[in-house]
């Protein structure tokens, strides 16, 4: 072999690994990976969906070859939604805006896998909660169940869940006492009208 075609040879090897680098990305891009999560369930138009819930739609796409015949392709793909607050459903439109539709899709949803394959697992569950425990309060046994509608004196004491309350000595302040806006320890205003003293057990003596 000649010097010249030596050269030429070496330059042919140090193109090689960065021209079939760039064809194999280039053939990633057009085929997609699989994603390795799996494919979530399929989207039905489940009442339960808001914004963040993931779900998967097998989308058809049509195109034409150099031959100008059509292609038809089929990939099965994740979505996220991305529309409504997360936990009023009725802020969201990802129970009716079909991912399978273009304009929906665009409107509602977000590509997270652009190829998956089998089913993805379900999310943990989480721990279940557990109620909070109070010191016992100084009176011996639970006062009677509170009553939703019921009628409170200043001062009066009722039970929920095994916890006393204290109904509020304010005046006209104790009409809010049978108010469900106001059940003791379970609703966003209670603290407006009764004050927690502490666990019980058993019943008052008469």
């Amino acid at each position: 072999l000649k010097r010249g075609d030596l050269v030429s040879m070496n330059r042919l090897l140090k193109l090689l690994p960065t021209t079939m680098y760039k064809s194999i990305a280039l053939l990633s891009l057009l085929t997609g990976s699989a994603s390795a999560v799996g494919c979530y369930p399929t989207w039905t138009g489940q009442s339960t969906l808001n914004k963040g819930s993931k779900v998967s739609a097998t989308i058809t796409t049509t195109t034409k070859n150099s031959a100008g015949d059509d292609v038809t392709t089929t990939v099965k793909k994740n979505f996220e939604c991305i529309s409504g607050d997360g936990v009023n459903s009725v802020t969201t439109h990802c129970p009716n805006y079909d991912p399978k539709n273009a304009a929906q899709q665009a409107a509602a949803w977000k590509v997270i896998d652009a190829n998956c394959n089998g089913a993805a697992p379900a999310p943990a569950t989480p721990a279940p909660t557990t109620s909070p425990t109070h010191p016992k309060w100084a009176g011996a046994g639970c006062p009677d169940d509170w009553v939703s509608g019921g009628d409170y004196e200043p001062g009066e004491l009722a039970a929920v869940d095994g916890v006393t309350y204290r109904c509020s000595t304010v005046q006209a302040v104790n009409l809010w006492c049978g108010n469900s806006l106001y059940k003791p320890g379970d609703s966003l205003y209670w603290e407006s009208a009764w004050t927690l003293l502490g666990s019980c057990d058993g019943t008052i003596a008469p």
